[in-house]
């Protein structure tokens, strides 16, 4: 891979994670609009509280996300450097090669940690939908 390819790819993931993060405050800021009023069944508050499970596991995701490709973004840095000054930063004297291996496995560790995040967004989305069919179907069966 050339000096180009790790800098385009930063650039495209940091979009994501700004995407990403969008989407997760979007969904939480709908939950609270979606849940009926009080009095609340088991089923609706076991919904609720997936909710909220669901929220803080894909808060975790989303700071891995952030962790991750700042870890990417510095061997990306170093690569560069090591690509643009082999004689002071190529101390392996390997044509950079360890360090644009440190960089691929780093991108890897970001793109798994994105695709994790993406399923706990997935399943944040699910549980908010989740209120809607139990707390709406507590609500009908006692009358209301």
């Amino acid at each position: 891979m050339g000096c180009e390819g790790p800098i385009a790819t930063t650039r495209r993931h940091r979009r994501r994670g700004a995407v990403a993060s969008c989407l997760l405050l979007g969904i939480v800021a709908v939950a609270p609009v979606v849940a009926p009023a009080a009095p609340w069944d088991s089923a609706c508050t076991g919904a609720l509280t997936e909710v909220a499970g669901a929220v803080a596991g894909a808060q975790t995701a989303q700071r891995d996300v952030q962790d991750r490709y700042e870890r990417f973004e510095q061997q990306v840095k170093g690569y560069n450097s090591c690509r643009s000054f082999p004689e002071v930063y190529d101390v392996l004297r390997d044509g950079c090669e360890r360090k644009r291996s440190l960089t691929e496995s780093a991108r890897s560790e970001a793109e798994k940690s994105l695709s994790t995040f993406g399923d706990r967004v997935r399943g944040m989305y699910d549980a908010v939908n989740g209120i809607a069919d139990r707390c709406g179907n507590a609500r009908g069966a006692k009358g209301h």
